[in-house]
């Protein structure tokens, strides 16, 4: 059977546009601009947001949208568990360079010695 046949275009956008904000938000996938971003509580209001189209679509999905939205909550909300248990990375330095002032700065002031 065709999935794309049994399953709403728009329900379908809205279903993945969701699925890719919240891994997105749990930092398994680089934004718009390259770079991976975590945001825990965000991620949270994107799986609730999904859960709640499930409640309240209840009973007039076909079941190819049932089990895309099943299917989606269920990797997401085991992404969720597993990005959890991770501790919050720092962030890297954007480059060496930047670094070197505050780090020659510090070597200024422990290296200089005293005069006399």
């Amino acid at each position: 059977m065709n999935e794309q046949k049994d399953i709403n275009q728009h329900f379908f956008s809205l279903v993945l546009s969701h699925e890719a904000a919240a891994m997105q938000y749990m930092g398994k996938v680089a934004g718009g601009d390259g770079k991976l971003t975590r945001n825990m509580e965000m991620a949270q209001y994107a799986i609730d947001t999904l859960q709640v189209i499930r409640d309240k679509t209840k009973g007039n999905l076909t079941d190819d949208e049932k089990r895309l939205l099943d299917h989606v909550l269920y990797q997401l909300q085991l992404n969720y568990v597993e990005e959890s248990k991770t501790p919050e990375k720092e962030p890297a330095p954007e480059s060496p360079q930047d670094e070197e002032p505050s780090s020659g700065a510090d070597a200024e002031k422990t290296e200089t010695p005293p005069t006399e």
